[in-house]
């Protein structure tokens, strides 16, 4: 009996915990990936494949002349690699510019799918009272291998993740007195 690794793992991915705020001077966006890992694309980590998690964000406004016009979009990804030599965990994040090594597969795990105050733009260039959504997914990026190399390995489908958008609307106040 044959069981895909799509059917196993029950959970599909999803955006949790969405929120935007702001510090004085630019937009904050803060989201985890609920459900992003399963055992077997764990594994194919271990076994020295790398996993991609592309984020894609975008702002427009909900209302006036631009309603509908598409805004401000951003694109960035974390990737998880194993180093089996060093036995060792690395996350790269291309919004932080930094690459982070660990021990435990955990600390990646977390350090992949937590997104904490990513600056999305800054308050200048947005409206006071004006109505904004914000759209945020995740994916993970799919290796291109030969098919014959596919149906070898028994975690190749367990890299099919992917969220489906998640939005949240905010309007900026205007500054106080």
């Amino acid at each position: 009996m044959l069981l895909s690794a799509r059917g196993v793992w029950a959970e599909e991915a999803t955006i949790a915990d969405l929120a935007v705020t702001n510090s004085s001077h630019d937009l904050l966006l803060y989201f985890t990936v609920a459900h992003g890992f399963n055992p077997e694309l764990e594994a194919g980590i271990q076994n020295g494949m790398p996993a991609t998690f592309n984020f894609e964000v975008s702002l427009a406004p909900t209302s006036g002349k631009d309603k509908g016009v598409a805004g401000l979009s951003r694109t960035f990804s974390h990737t998880l690699t194993y180093d089996t030599l060093k036995e060792e965990y690395r996350v790269q994040r291309s919004e932080q510019g930094d690459v982070i090594a660990l021990a435990d597969i955990e600390e990646g795990r977390r350090l992949m799918l937590e997104i904490n105050g990513l600056r999305v733009t800054s308050l200048q260039s947005l409206e006071a009272g004006r109505e904004y959504l914000l759209r945020v997914r995740a994916s993970l990026a799919r290796k291109t291998l030969p098919l014959t190399v596919q149906r070898l390995l028994p975690f190749w489908e367990a890299w099919d993740v992917e969220t489906g958008w998640s939005s949240i609307t905010f309007r900026l106040e205007a500054a106080g007195p």
